[in-house]
């Protein structure tokens, strides 16, 4: 299973990520700090979806309120085919008291739900 996640209030501008019997088999960020998301994409390939869900969610980047990875995180619950609900109370959790002006956007805008699929950055598929 695929999935392709625009991620909301960081560097990187799409996420792909892929899941075979519930491993992760491959994650691609596109945009965002080059090394640190390699990193981040090769430690998640091969962990259960839910673990990589575990261990990313609530990282914050810079008082940010959110994170590549834990936006990666947001893309694998969809994977998981958590309910859009708990997405959107995940960002708005994530907002801090000053709100996240980029929730109602995100609500009314269907490409932000998009499948995400995984890949290692130096090309390789594991299976």
């Amino acid at each position: 299973m695929k999935v392709e996640y625009i991620p909301v209030g960081v560097c990187s501008r799409f996420i792909q990520v892929s899941a075979e019997d519930g491993i992760v088999t491959e994650v691609v960020f596109h945009g965002g700090c080059n090394g640190n998301l390699q990193g981040v994409s090769r430690l998640v390939t091969g962990m259960k979806v839910q673990d990589a869900i575990d261990k990313l969610a609530g990282i914050d980047c810079g008082g940010r309120g959110t994170s590549c990875p834990d936006q990666l995180s947001v893309a694998l619950r969809q994977l998981a085919g958590a309910p859009a609900a708990d997405e959107s109370k995940v960002k708005d959790e994530k907002a801090g008291p000053e709100g996240n002006e980029d929730t109602e956007a995100d609500e009314a805008n269907p490409a932000s739900e998009v499948k995400v699929e995984v890949k290692l950055q130096d090309g390789r598929n594991q299976e």
